[in-house]
């Protein structure tokens, strides 16, 4: 098992490295598991500093069987880090330096805005709305070796016909662009796979607890936030017991990683200063 925790470039190199390798060996290719948590904090686990009100066990355990990193970053917001993951690329490259593919328009170059704010010192830039559908993806790759290929959860790298199905994954569920949940974490979800919990999104608002189904889904609380990364860890423990169950463990490569930084004012990322969307350290430290 391998459970990483590292710069952007490096998680790129060393997921694409993993890819080859494993696609190369035809003896006894891996079985490759990527799992992207969002928006967890750098201190959200107990990994790297242990806290009072909750424990992630499961996360703990996965981390002993293989290694972690202590300075791990990503991008400061989900999209551009999901783009660099896909495609390998550093996201200013891709031209995706906002969360902002879940948008109508498409947009496959950055544009420089002419003027801004009279409060800020520098204009700033349109990000690219898509992946260049050419591009060279993880799906694909893994695919053309011989891979089954799924994504599940939170794409947010574009819409129809820009989805993981058009990118090299055979199956995706829930089959949703949108930033967030299309409705809610809790039931009734408003996915065609109703029975489908996103709780690998974790992390990201709305804040809801798992076990109350009346929390208000956009109150964002602390103790919210802690179920739902408690819920995390129970899920993640629960993927890992059937690799187990199926014989397949030794053989699975798990690479665990959040996209950014916690939000501002719910997460923990101390003694991180800033949080999700900054420029400070906190926004950018991962698992």
């Amino acid at each position: 098992m391998l459970a990483m925790r590292n710069n952007m470039k490096s998680i790129v190199s060393v997921f694409l490295f993993v890819i080859a390798t494993s696609a190369a060996s035809a003896k006894s290719p891996k079985n490759i598991m990527l799992i992207l948590a969002d928006d967890l904090g750098w201190a959200d686990t107990t990994l790297y500093g242990k806290t009072s009100l909750y424990e992630t066990p499961n996360i703990e355990r996965l981390a002993a069987r293989g290694m972690t990193f202590s300075r791990a970053y990503a991008s400061p917001i989900c999209s551009p880090t999901r783009a660099s993951i896909m495609t390998g690329q550093n996201p200013a490259r891709l031209g995706m330096t906002a969360p902002a593919a879940h948008l109508a328009v498409e947009r496959f170059e950055a544009i420089a805005n002419q003027n801004g704010p009279p409060h800020q010192k520098s204009t700033n830039v349109r990000s690219t709305t898509r992946l260049d559908r050419t591009l060279p993806t993880i799906g694909k790759i893994l695919k053309n070796a011989g891979y089954a290929t799924a994504h599940f959860g939170k794409w947010h790298l574009g819409r129809e016909p820009h989805s993981p199905l058009q990118l090299g994954f055979e199956v995706d569920v829930p089959h949703w662009y949108g930033p967030g949940p299309k409705a809610s974490y809790l039931a009734p979800w408003a996915h065609r796979q109703r029975q489908y919990r996103i709780q690998l999104d974790a992390g990201h608002s709305p804040y809801q607890d798992p076990n109350a189904q009346l929390d208000p889904p956009r109150k964002k609380t602390r103790a919210s936030l802690i179920k739902m990364i408690e819920r995390l860890d129970l899920e993640i423990g629960r993927v890992i017991k059937t690799l187990v169950d199926l014989g397949i463990a030794d053989n699975t490569l798990v690479i665990m990683t959040s996209d950014n930084g916690g939000a501002q004012g719910v997460a923990r990322n101390l003694p991180l200063s800033g949080a999700k969307q900054m420029l400070q350290e906190g926004a950018s430290a991962c698992h």
